[in-house]
């Protein structure tokens, strides 16, 4: 499938950023520009069929929207961008979010960083709900995504399962 001059330079510019840099603007609280800017790609890439681009963007959006403290929001973006994906059969994206999923569930039981009070407030269900179940939702992530057949038993995907599960020891709620 060709791409259209525009999905091509909307793809090198994001690729020039430097990866924190796109993570910590899109994730800035006041500033909503460049979270709005996302959000107006994805719309396009959805117009235009474009689904290998929306399939970067929807992970994007999901850690953009955990990283803005709308932790419920950021799991039911992911969960639903994950059964989009399967149904599409692009599974390694999936499996991609999936990682990202089980990610912000370690984020969330490590309590390296204290949220604000209105973040707790506003994620109080969700907060909780992962505090209680997170051991299995973990492993059942990380069990799904070893399943694939595409991954290499001994790449990066893999591994990276392996750190997933290894930090999940280190940070387990007793």
């Amino acid at each position: 499938m060709l791409r259209s001059a525009c999905s091509v330079r909307a793809h090198r510019s994001i690729a020039r950023l430097p990866k924190t840099h796109m993570w910590r603007r899109l994730s800035s609280s006041g500033d909503r520009k460049p979270f709005r800017k996302l959000q107006d790609s994805m719309e396009q890439c959805t117009i235009n069929s474009w689904c290998y681009l929306l399939a970067g963007g929807d992970g994007a959006y999901g850690v953009a929207l955990a990283m803005r403290g709308e932790i419920g929001a950021a799991i039911r973006w992911l969960a639903e961008a994950i059964s989009r994906r399967e149904q599409e059969g692009y599974r390694s994206a999936a499996d991609w979010y999936r990682m990202f999923l089980c990610e912000i569930y370690l984020e969330v039981i490590s309590g390296k960083e204290k949220p604000s009070a209105t973040v707790l407030f506003r994620n109080a269900r969700t907060l909780a709900s992962i505090i209680f179940g997170v051991q299995k939702r973990i492993s059942t992530l990380v069990q799904r995504i070893r399943q694939n057949p595409q991954l290499d038993p001994n790449g990066h995907h893999v591994g990276r399962c392996e750190m997933i599960l290894g930090r999940h020891c280190h940070v387990r709620p007793e």
